[in-house]
């Protein structure tokens, strides 16, 4: 099993990409910079990654950093 995270930005969107990213079953990582108070929590999307790491190992790859 694959699992792909991506920016919370890049869902709910009525576009192709936006479908595709959601229908792929990807994890919304909230950004620090997109967020107006510049705070976030992923504390549930690590829990989630965390539980799914204990049937099916996975690397997070990405670009830049994520604030937890």
């Amino acid at each position: 099993m694959l699992r792909l995270t991506a920016k919370a930005t890049q869902f709910g969107h009525k576009t192709f990409t936006s479908w595709l990213i959601e229908s792929a079953g990807t994890v919304p990582i909230k950004r620090a910079k997109d967020a107006p108070d510049g705070k976030v929590d992923n504390t549930d999307v690590m829990e989630f990654l965390k539980q799914v790491s204990r049937t099916f190992p996975f690397a997070i790859l990405g670009i830049g950093n994520i604030t937890v």
